[in-house]
């Protein structure tokens, strides 16, 4: 999947009067994730914990306990006595996410094609489509993989599965395609955004065949070029 300028940082979140702690500790949580999202905290990143409360205005607890439920889904790592690192992911890991993700993008496919043929308005696929369009060429290779991400967000919730957008949250997609980035320069943007026309074109065709396996090569290609990569 390889950017148009930066997102304008979101506001910070503050406290907020009658607040709990799991909802802060939520807050924090959404405000790291997003951080690593817009390229401000890179894989590697040292996290600390004094800095990130007075940059959230949200206090050490919500962002201790924010870091623990990050750690736990694999976005980052503690080390004792370091502190906390946003976690880097090996070649192994970046290629079984790519497995994953082929499972998650069939249904999805399929679904979409399905509720096309239905007569379900699907023309939101043509603005992510345009998005795509835009930011090839005009921002980093990551940024652009993450409106490739956005893509198939808008499939997920044109699927009617309520399911396959909380599987793809769980594969840590933020922190994948900033290192997938890394791995896989994109050397041919014309033909990276025409894969994904030809995809949008065929749901809203409600073709879930042609969309399915044009997407599957594109993934089966990604993974061969990384298995190809020398690095680990």
């Amino acid at each position: 999947m390889a950017i148009a300028k930066r997102t304008e940082k979101p506001k910070k979140p503050g406290r907020q009067p009658g607040s709990g702690g799991v909802h802060l500790a939520e807050v924090a949580t959404s405000y790291i994730e997003n951080a690593i999202r817009e390229g401000r905290y890179l894989p590697g990143q040292r996290l600390v914990e004094a800095d990130l409360a007075a940059e959230t205005k949200l206090g050490i607890g919500p962002i201790r306990e924010a870091l623990r439920v990050l750690a736990g889904e694999g976005v980052i790592d503690l080390v004792p006595y370091k502190g906390a690192r946003i976690r880097r992911l090996e070649k192994k890991d970046l290629i079984s996410i790519l497995q994953a993700l082929k499972g998650v993008g069939y249904t999805g496919l399929t679904l979409v094609a399905e509720a096309a043929r239905q007569g379900k308005d699907v023309s939101a696929l043509n603005d992510a489509m345009a998005v795509i369009r835009m930011s090839a060429r005009r921002t980093n290779v990551a940024t652009f993989m993450i409106r490739v991400a956005d893509f198939h967000t808008v499939v997920h919730a044109l699927s009617g599965n309520d399911y396959l957008d909380k599987i793809a949250g769980r594969l840590h997609l933020n922190l994948f395609h900033r290192e997938l980035a890394t791995y896989l320069p994109i050397e041919d943007w014309d033909g990276y955004v025409g894969t994904y026309e030809q995809i949008a074109k065929t749901l809203v065709a409600g073709d879930g065949d042609k969309a399915v396996k044009v997407f599957m090569k594109h993934m089966d290609n990604l993974i061969a070029r990384l298995r190809e990569e020398p690095r680990a």
